[in-house]
């Protein structure tokens, strides 16, 4: 992790360059920085929900709740997916940039 800090901090001090290129790069980098930050907080939890008193198998739901949840996601995700992907064709290149 400290690496990669130290890859993003070096490769912002040469932004922007011409033509706009790595534009995306600090995006990615701050999304890794984070994913690696808390699967290292979870790491150091496992698999403790409340340090010393409620493990995570102890703090689980019902197998029976946890299907009727699982059966849920799967018929309400795809909809939500397939109406994000509509959306973002319907408005794609609506947007100008404004000028000054």
């Amino acid at each position: 992790m400290v690496l990669a800090a130290w890859l993003w901090g070096r490769r912002l001090r040469v932004l922007p360059l011409p033509g706009d290129a790595g534009r995306r790069g600090p995006f990615w980098a701050s999304v890794g920085l984070f994913a690696l930050a808390f699967l290292g907080l979870a790491w150091s939890f496992y698999p403790w929900v409340v340090r010393d008193r409620l493990t995570l198998y102890a703090a689980a739901a019902a197998p029976e709740s946890l299907r009727i949840i699982l059966w849920g996601t799967a018929l309400v995700l795809p909809v939500i997916a397939l109406y994000t992907v509509v959306a973002w064709r319907i408005f794609r290149g609506k947007a100008r940039r404004l000028l000054g």
